[in-house]
């Protein structure tokens, strides 16, 4: 890891009730986001994503889009967004133009 902090993880240490993220009905403090960005970072660690490794990440804007974002970076992995609305076609050259060491969400041969 790098000097720069990561701003989840600085914000639940300074201010751990605030609520960071409203999806619906649910709310999330930025410890409770934190906890659940900690479990699916090492998940994906455990999967092989590692720092200075590309990841696709395609899904609908919700929780889960934003868990795996965070995630992704808290290991020093670059995100390659994936539009959601992408055709096939498009995803299919977007994921050859970037070769991406992995991907994430709703994409062919997604890590879970």
């Amino acid at each position: 890891m790098s000097a720069i902090p990561h701003p989840l993880y600085a914000l639940t240490c300074s201010n751990p009730k605030r609520v960071v993220l409203a999806a619906g009905e649910e709310h999330y403090t930025a410890q409770q986001l934190a906890d659940r960005v900690a479990a699916r970072a090492g998940a994906l660690h455990a999967a092989g994503v590692r720092a200075s490794q590309v990841v696709a990440l395609r899904g609908p804007a919700n929780t889960d889009f934003i868990v795996n974002l965070h995630a992704i970076g808290w290991l020093g992995a670059t995100v390659f967004p994936v539009a959601w609305q992408s055709t096939e076609a498009e995803r299919t050259l977007l994921l050859a133009t970037a070769a991406p060491d992995h991907c994430v969400g709703e994409l062919p041969d997604a890590l879970t």
